[in-house]
């Protein structure tokens, strides 16, 4: 028998590198939840220690997250070969997942 496809699905953790997300100019690995997929396209919000602004998320909400942090309302596509590569440390809990959906439906799209 074939193994099931490894897949990602809404609300997944992966560890990306912003180099792979383009979500800053830093060259850093960060936390990033799934808020989308469409074909062979994933949707990533990036979570920082440093932004003041985004859904907030208390270090221990997740036994990864060491240091209190935001999921901030940007967003980046990037391929679902780059997500099935990633760290991928399973869903982000409630409240904080259905906040970080909210805030990413609500979000400016640019023209």
């Amino acid at each position: 028998m074939c193994a099931a496809p490894a897949t990602v699905g809404i609300g997944d953790v992966l560890y990306l590198s912003d180099t792979v997300t383009r979500l800053s100019q830093k060259k850093v690995m960060r936390w990033c939840v799934v808020v989308g997929v469409a074909g062979y396209q994933v949707r990533v919000v990036g979570r920082s220690a440093s932004r003041r602004s985004g859904v907030f998320t208390p270090a221990g909400s997740m036994p990864q997250f060491d240091k209190d942090g935001r999921f901030w309302p940007a967003s980046a596509r990037i391929s679902l070969a780059d997500a099935l590569r990633a760290r991928n440390i399973g869903k982000l809990p409630e409240p904080y997942l259905g906040k970080v959906l909210v805030q990413f439906r609500r979000r400016r799209r640019k023209t």
